[in-house]
């Protein structure tokens, strides 16, 4: 039997129309047909859900009558183009719910005709994009919070420019930044932002004129509750003077929390819309994140506002002991705890450090570095200019994280490429300062630095410190432990910073220790807060005098672990140890008057580590024994004037430095003499000579002469042991 070709049509027709009404009944996303003229012919089921309309509430209803009034002009355009290229555009649109609150949905629109009446009609697929668009938002309130820069000068603006960005993103009509003026226990506002309108205008200037205690006003009961809040009905919250102002611009309600950071407040964030703000609490959230990122920037502006003002006390810093410097840092360092620990950061941070140990001659060295839990940009290096010249680098970035350590990485790369023997340690902290300036001040970082050079043939150290903690140099004849302050402020606070430097003399036993806050500020594993302190890191040091390099170092080590536990350190710790050892040093002139001068400088350097009365005796004895060997090396052109550097025989000097004497071998060429007979007794009054070497005698501990060799081959050799008294004793 041969079925008619329109009966086969029905029955498609019929059950593609069954097959499309079960999926648009069992689908999530509402699905409607809407005739030409925008009435709803059919709505799926998943209009309860997403609207809270039964579909036969919405059938036979305009459309129109719930996309938002701001939204219905940019769909009607956009229903144009796809009538005529069926290109097939998603509209993202406001439809109003049941209980006249807004969601977001996102719609994709199908026209065709219908079979039966051939009439044009509209298959409309709406995803409800609500979560989506609230989290974009949020987002964009969130990056402009983090955009803040505390180098900006106009704060008005910039709390404008970030009420700007938060009404537009959640559509609020008026914001205002109310600041606590701590004088008179009030608040008065600072910034605000609203939009098109003259009697929002209006409203914002009356609250210009305004000044609120606690509990006062709308700003007022902000403060005093303490967090973010949600006012449904403005009208009904205040005096009749407010309420007229609230029914004169339109406005329905408002939302708002305190400006804080941690246990700080510094104001209130306020925002009021003409329309009813949803009450959920994501928002609530929301608010109170950015009342504590606004609280957060206001810290650090103002930090650097104080930092500012005592900046031009920074050349009285230094002579009091550079407290207010440790105070500024102290302050800079605590909003930068802020930062998260990043295990990349840590991995940069660890391929900076040194690998081998320097050599250095008359010198311990020894190092440790421990990373915390938190990843910052402690850091340290060496580096040798020339075979007599060490230059060390210890260093710590402010924050943590990635930044840190890129920071950390430049101030290292900085640090190798300037070194040189012309470049001191202040000339080498003022190039890192000229060059990392632009970079610390954009990322608001800073820098604290020590820098010393060590050299080996006199026997100094050259020291400049950039805000760094105080270096310690220990000095075991005395049992003191003088603490080095900065000598600079921290790199990165001022582009024209002034770079002092000092000159330090060491003696064998005496040991420099440089070292990170890590140390000092270990807190204690029984809780309480209690930190290590410097009092009690310069008691172990001075506990450790007859300890090398090393063994300081994890005597160190083991203390801040018994104190602190086994746990992680409160931040990152690093150790330089520096131990003066007997050591040997040597000069060579020629036997001429014009070398009479360096040769006493040379030896009184060596000795100023014994103290000036000291090095005083020893410059008198050294300007006697060099006269001599002038004298007796070449007579002649001594007596006569002349002074022929290719004939005159050479000076030999050598001094060897111990802990508690120095030990010094002058020989030259020249006829030998009667040392015994002329240094004995006084010469008579007019009797020349002989003077000099009763001097030697009576400053020194022990002097012995020696003459060996004949005719051109004469050497005479004096040797000098002088013990080191100290001058407190």
């Amino acid at each position: 039997m041969r079925i008619p070709m329109n009966v086969t049509t029905e029955r498609d027709i019929a059950r593609d129309e069954e097959n499309y009404r079960l999926l648009a009944e069992n689908s999530t996303d509402l699905i409607m047909r809407i005739s030409i003229e925008g009435i709803c012919l059919y709505v799926s089921p998943a209009s309860v859900e997403l609207l809270g309309y039964e579909p036969g509430a919405l059938e036979g209803r305009y459309a129109f009558d719930f996309i938002h009034p701001l939204d219905r002009k940019s769909v009607a355009e956009a229903l144009e183009p796809e009538i005529l290229f069926r290109s097939h555009r998603r509209i993202e649109c406001r439809l109003r719910r049941k209980d006249g609150y807004y969601r977001w949905f996102e719609s994709k629109f199908q026209f065709f005709g219908d079979i039966v009446t051939r009439q044009l009609q509209i298959i409309v697929v709406a995803r409800d994009i609500s979560d989506r668009v609230k989290a974009e938002r949020f987002n964009t309130v969130r990056h402009s919070i983090a955009a803040l820069k505390t180098t900006e000068t106009d704060l008005e603006r910039e709390f404008s420019l970030i009420l700007e960005t938060i009404c537009g993103s959640l559509s609020w009509d008026l914001g205002e930044i109310w600041l606590i003026d701590d004088k008179d226990t009030l608040i008065r506002r600072k910034s605000f932002w609203h939009g098109r309108s003259g009697r929002l205008k209006g409203f914002a200037e009356t609250s210009s004129t305004m000044a609120f205690a606690p509990g006062v006003g709308l700003p007022g009961l902000l403060w005093s509750r303490g967090e973010a809040s949600l006012f449904d009905y403005l009208p009904s919250l205040y005096s009749s003077v407010r309420r007229r102002e609230y029914e004169e611009s339109g406005l329905v309600s408002a939302i708002g929390t305190v400006l804080v950071d941690e246990a700080k407040v510094y104001g209130v964030v306020l925002f009021l819309s003409r329309r009813k703000i949803q009450r959920n609490r994501e928002l609530l959230d929301m608010i109170a994140e950015i009342g504590s990122g606004l609280g957060s920037f206001l810290a650090k502006f103002r930090a650097r506002e104080r930092f500012e003002t005592e900046s031009e006390k920074l050349g009285l810093m230094v002579e009091e002991g550079g407290a207010q410097i440790r105070a500024l840092q102290a302050e800079v360092a605590r909003q930068q705890r802020l930062e998260q620990d990043i295990l990349m950061a840590a991995e940069v941070q660890r391929s900076l450090l040194p690998t081998e140990n320097p050599d250095i001659r008359g010198f311990e060295y020894s190092s440790a570095a421990i990373p915390a839990r938190y990843i910052s940009g402690d850091f340290y290096d060496h580096i040798m200019p020339s075979p007599s010249l060490c230059d060390i680098i210890i260093a710590d970035v402010s924050g943590k994280g990635i930044p840190a350590a890129m920071m950390t990485s430049a101030a290292r790369m900085m640090f190798r490429h300037a070194a040189s023997p012309d470049n001191t340690p202040a000339i080498l902290l003022a190039e890192m300062n000229e060059s990392l300036y632009d970079d610390l001040e954009r990322t608001e970082m800073f820098l604290t630095a020590q820098l010393i050079r060590i050299d080996t043939d006199r026997g100094s150290i050259a020291y400049a410190s950039a805000g760094h903690t105080e270096a310690l140099l220990c000095r075991p004849s005395t049992g003191e432990c003088r603490r080095l302050p900065s000598t600079a402020p921290p790199i990165g606070v001022m582009r024209k910073a002034g770079i002092g430097q000092l000159e330090l003399c060491v003696r064998p036993g005496d040991y420099l220790v440089i070292y990170s806050d890590g140390i000092t500020e270990a807190v204690a594993a029984e809780g309480g807060g209690e930190l290590f302190g410097m009092d009690r890191f310069i008691d172990l040091l001075g506990k450790a005098s007859g300890l090398s390099a090393a063994n300081i170092v994890q005597k160190v080590l083991a203390a801040i672990r018994d104190f602190s536990g086994e746990g992680s350190l409160a931040d990152d710790l690093t150790l330089i140890v520096l131990k003066a050892t007997p050591r040997d040093l040597q000069y060579s002139s020629p036997s001429t008057m014009d070398n009479l001068d360096p040769a006493v400088a040379f030896i009184k350097d060596a000795c100023l580590a014994y103290g000036e009365t000291f090095a005083e005796a020893m410059e008198l004895v050294a300007s006697e024994l060099v006269t001599n060997a002038i004298t007796h090396a070449r007579p002649d052109e001594a007596l006569g004037g002349t002074d022929s550097k290719d004939d005159a025989g050479a000076m030999n000097i050598h001094i060897s430095l111990e802990h508690d004497r120095i030990i010094l071998d002058i020989s030259y060429p020249g006829e030998p003499f009667d040392a015994e007979s002329l240094g004995r007794k006084l010469p008579e009054p007019l009797e020349e000579g002989g003077r000099g070497i009763l001097i030697v005698r009576a400053l020194v501990d022990e002097l012995e002469y020696e003459h060996q060799g004949e005719g051109p081959a004469n050497i005479n050799r004096w040797h000098i042991v002088k013990i080191a008294v100290e001058e407190n004793a």
